[in-house]
């Protein structure tokens, strides 16, 4: 999917092309996108057969996440901005295609998903990240 494309549903709301009708939701920290095919508008399947085809999310700016993550690794969440600036504190996709919040320094190495899941095992955030 295009980058314009989704700025253009995240803009309007619904668009719909000849084959779907697509609208873009933001849930907490998650814009989604999902699509129907137009020949099933106005049927029961308009209930619960929407296709997710774009999920995107804003970790960077959850700050009730950071402040989890942060708790968990010792820190003073009000370093976090410039912990950003700094590249201690970064947002990633890993292998699995979930997001993370990613701290490390020189000491720390720690990953929370958007679920709140921490992490510090050295061997699982090399398997998603390198």
């Amino acid at each position: 999917m295009r980058k314009e494309f989704i700025e253009k549903v995240r803009r309007i709301g619904t668009v719909d092309t000849k084959k779907y009708r697509y609208i873009g939701k933001i849930e907490g920290n998650r814009f989604t996108v999902k699509r129907l095919p137009v020949e099933l508008l106005d049927t029961t399947a308009a209930y619960d057969e929407w296709e997710e085809v774009y999920k995107e999310f804003d970790l960077i700016n959850d700050r009730m996440l950071i402040g989890k993550l942060y708790d968990y690794i010792g820190h003073d969440v009000a370093d976090a901005d410039d912990d950003i600036k700094n590249d201690y504190l970064t947002e990633n996709t890993g292998r699995d295609g979930k997001d993370y919040l990613w701290y490390a320094d020189e000491t720390t190495n720690a990953i929370i998903d958007a679920d709140g899941n921490i992490t510090e095992d050295n061997s699982t955030i090399e398997e998603l990240f390198c």
